[in-house]
């Protein structure tokens, strides 16, 4: 009996191994990522700091304004490598550390965009174009990036015989995260956790696993 559970216990410790590795990994960008926005703000302290000192020293000619937050940040352009999500995530966390109203995020963030989400974007009401969260649910919604779709592919994932399952399993995450963290579920990363392994064995047993559990939102 030891010898027949041994194998079925091999996937769950590898997946926790995996997962282990994720989180950490994650941990690491997340922290990079303060670090960076820390820096930024710093940067625009440093430059409101100076230019107040100019205009101290200038008793005479006109007032100088004091500098936006912003000063000094360059947003880029999103490219075909960029992956959608991801690069709204980092507009808004940049936007957020730089001080901007939210009122003006949408007006920001549309020259940044190319290609469909662009045309998306472009195509929407002149009122709706001004507010950034009506242009980023239009965006995901047509790139098929929406709380559903990524709630499809989570529960339709199969584990296929050339994916590697480090791979796999951070996809899943991926797809865990975006879908049950847009619903603001109670503790939202236990639960991830959980579903994720649920269904990486149950893709490695090849079959998915799709009714309610008590810790997480009942499957459609």
């Amino acid at each position: 009996m030891a010898d027949d559970e041994r194998p079925a216990q091999q996937p769950i410790v590898a997946l926790g191994q995996m997962l282990g590795g994720i989180a950490a990994m994650q941990r690491e960008q997340a922290e990079m990522n303060r670090q960076f926005l820390g820096a930024l703000q710093a940067q625009a302290e440093r430059q409101a700091y100076a230019l107040e000192q100019l205009a101290a020293r200038t008793a005479a000619g006109p007032p100088v304004l004091a500098p936006s937050k912003l000063a000094g940040v360059v947003l880029h352009k999103m490219t075909a490598a960029d992956d959608v999500q991801s690069f709204l995530d980092t507009f808004e966390a940049t936007v957020e550390a730089c001080g901007w109203p939210t009122a003006e995020w949408g007006v920001r963030l549309l020259p940044l965009l190319t290609g469909e989400a662009q045309t998306v974007a472009l195509g929407l009401p002149p009122a709706a174009r001004h507010r950034y969260a009506d242009v980023r649910k239009a965006v995901t919604d047509r790139l098929g990036l929406s709380p559903e779709d990524h709630r499809r592919r989570f529960r339709e994932a199969r584990l296929g015989p050339g994916d590697r399952p480090f791979a796999f399993a951070q996809r899943l995450r991926d797809d865990a995260a975006r879908w049950l963290q847009s619903e603001s579920t109670v503790g939202t990363q236990d639960v991830v956790e959980k579903v994720v392994l649920e269904q990486f064995v149950g893709a490695q047993l090849g079959s998915a696993i799709t009714g309610p559990r008590p810790w997480g939102p009942p499957s459609p």
